[in-house]
């Protein structure tokens, strides 16, 4: 006969239970703290199309938040360089004395956001279809900032990026992703008197359509590392 008290004894392992599935579907650690190396390249009036643009490297510290085997929040600071030449481009813009052809820059960037795993993703809990490795598509906002002229530019914006996951070790793991961000400012080529024409050097709109902003985008590989780990509960 079940008494009241093996009663509540069996309900609170059961709870335990559940809170010990929630939590492997939310993963066993808080965060993934890391950094990564990414080449940048510029992507506006001036600029190459495609990845056979003039590259420029960057770093970036990361943290994520996991959510469950399938969404995780991204939060990123990078700092990046970026540069462009109107020489590779396939138009054909002003020459003179006077006029640069070509920029070159330092931005440094905060963004946040989130990402979809395609397959749930962990080292744990097997029997929930766990991988070691996924897919991955994101999104987000950001803010990017730079001087020019001895003047302070922001820049802001959203971004899209996709990429690969892959998990070491269970708490170190590696990622490597492309991600493009639209800015919501035709001029990140810089405030300099000889580099003003690049922010519109056919005059079209004056800048103010969204269709004439500018983009930079970005190729990454970095490492992570899992912190805080989650209480786990027994019914010892």
């Amino acid at each position: 006969l079940l008494t009241c008290g093996s009663m509540r004894c069996s309900l609170g392992c059961l709870l335990l239970m559940l809170a010990g599935v929630m939590s492997l579907g939310a993963q066993d650690y808080r965060y993934d703290l890391g950094g990564s190396f990414s080449s940048n390249y510029y992507l506006g009036d001036i600029g190459r199309k495609g990845v056979i643009a003039p590259q420029s490297l960057g770093i970036a510290l990361e943290l994520h938040r996991p959510l469950s085997l399938r969404w995780t929040l991204m939060s990123q600071l990078a700092l990046r360089g970026l540069r462009g030449h109107a020489d590779y481009a396939a138009n054909t813009f002003p020459q003179g004395a006077e006029v640069s052809r070509s920029f070159q820059r330092t931005l440094v960037d905060l963004s946040f956001g989130g990402a979809f795993h395609f397959f749930p993703y962990g080292e744990d809990a097997r029997y929930l279809g766990t991988r070691s490795w996924t897919p991955f598509v994101g999104g987000g906002v950001g803010l990017a900032g730079g001087v020019s002229a001895h003047r302070l530019q922001l820049f802001p914006g959203v971004y899209l990026s996709a990429g690969l996951k892959c998990r070491l070790s269970d708490r170190w793991g590696l990622s490597a992703s492309w991600s493009i961000r639209r800015t919501f400012a035709d001029d990140l080529e810089g405030l300099e008197p000889s580099q003003r024409w690049m922010a519109n050097p056919f005059s079209v709109d004056g800048g103010r359509s969204i269709k004439g902003h500018d983009s930079y985008a970005s190729w990454s590989v970095g490492v992570h590392y899992r912190l805080a780990p989650r209480r786990k509960y027994s019914c010892d």
